[in-house]
C-alpha cells in the first residue's frame, strides 16, 4: 500500500487545486480499503499502459 500511496499522492499534488500532501495522503489511505474490497483484481502500477493491459488480459483471457 505504501507504494500506491506514494504514486497517487505524487500524481495528485502535481495537479491544480490540490489539498496538499498530507490531505491527499490521508484521502488515499481512507479510500484504498474501500476500493480493494470491491473486487478480486487490483492492478496498481506505474508501468506503461500497454504493460498494465497485458496483466489484466492475462488474468481474464488465459493464454494471452
Amino acid at each position: 500500500m505504501e507504494k500506491a500511496v506514494h504514486i497517487v499522492v505524487e500524481r495528485q499534488i502535481s495537479r491544480p487545486f490540490t489539498s496538499g500532501r498530507s490531505r491527499e495522503e490521508a484521502r488515499i489511505r481512507e479510500r484504498y480499503p474501500v476500493y480493494a474490497s470491491l473486487g478480486d483484481l487490483i492492478v496498481f502500477s506505474a508501468a506503461p499502459p500497454p504493460d498494465i493491459a497485458r496483466v489484466i488480459a492475462a488474468r481474464f483471457l488465459p493464454g494471452t
